[in-house]
């Protein structure tokens, strides 16, 4: 049997001039809203990762990029697949334009959401939930 080693995600909270976060509705967390994101390439920087993701995903450029942290998943329940081990690094970035053009492998549906109103949502990901407490802490938006 081969060897498995740990997967590194990279993830981004895309913020608006409104301040709000924009959540996309995961096919691969059972259509659960949750923040763009992908594997990181070899010798890829993670902010090339981080704008490339969001690229692909999104048709959004994104700029001010900031390291926000980092979890773990190992064989998250809630993931398409069951035999992963994902080490998320999560940054905050801006959205440079409104060009939204969703990648239909990721996503159909999205929405822009104030960080406060997200928490009353029972359709977020619980993990992103947690991420967004932490935001509104750490860096106040609300």
């Amino acid at each position: 049997m081969p060897e498995k080693y740990p997967e590194v995600i990279v993830s981004t909270f895309i913020i608006n001039d409104r301040k709000e976060l924009f959540l996309v509705k995961g096919a691969k967390w059972q259509n659960q809203y949750v923040i763009p994101g992908g594997h990181l390439n070899y010798a890829e920087t993670l902010e090339d990762c981080c704008k490339r993701e969001v690229k692909e995903e999104t048709n959004l450029n994104v700029r001010d990029l900031e390291f926000f942290t980092c979890s773990e998943g190992i064989k998250p329940q809630d993931y398409s697949k069951k035999d992963v081990h994902f080490v998320y690094l999560y940054f905050i970035a801006r959205a440079e334009n409104n060009n939204l053009v969703m990648d239909e492998r990721e996503g159909k549906e999205y929405i822009w959401i104030s960080p406060e109103e997200s928490l009353k949502s029972k359709n977020i990901h619980p993990g992103i939930k947690d991420l967004i407490k932490k935001l509104i802490k750490q860096k106040g938006y609300q």
